[in-house]
Order: C-alpha cells, then structure tokens, then sequence
C-alpha cells in the first residue's frame, strides 16, 4: 500500500495535479505520525493506512456536509 501511494505521489507531481498531489501528501503525514507515535512498532500495515484514509474521507464528507449548512 505505501509503494502505491508513493508511486501515486510520484505520478501526480509528474502531471502537476495539485488536488491529488496535496491530498496524497496529507495520507502520507498521517501515516508518518502513525509510524512515530509512541507504542507502534515502525510500518503502518495496509490495514491500519486504510483506517487513516476511511477517516480522512469521513472528515471531508462531514466538513462538505457542515459547509453546506
């Protein structure tokens, strides 16, 4: 999972899609802070950077949802 989102950051700052890019930078510092936090043991697994990215969704949709209103 990391080397897609690394290829993937790769592959967006080739093609200067800024949305994509700075999202994807966003997961990767999530990921990082995960991988540093007290108590974890180095690499993210694929199933906890699935985690981060459901939560990263689920904060978009509920800030669209609250700027909505």
């Amino acid at each position: 999972m990391k080397n897609r989102i690394n290829n993937d950051l790769k592959t967006a700052m080739k093609n200067k899609e800024t949305l994509r890019l700075n999202t994807i930078r966003l997961v990767k510092k999530y990921i990082q802070e995960l991988e540093t936090s007290v108590g974890h043991n180095g690499d993210a697994t694929d199933a906890e950077i699935m985690k981060i990215i459901n939560k990263l969704v689920k904060q978009g949709k509920d800030s669209a949802e609250q700027y909505k209103l």
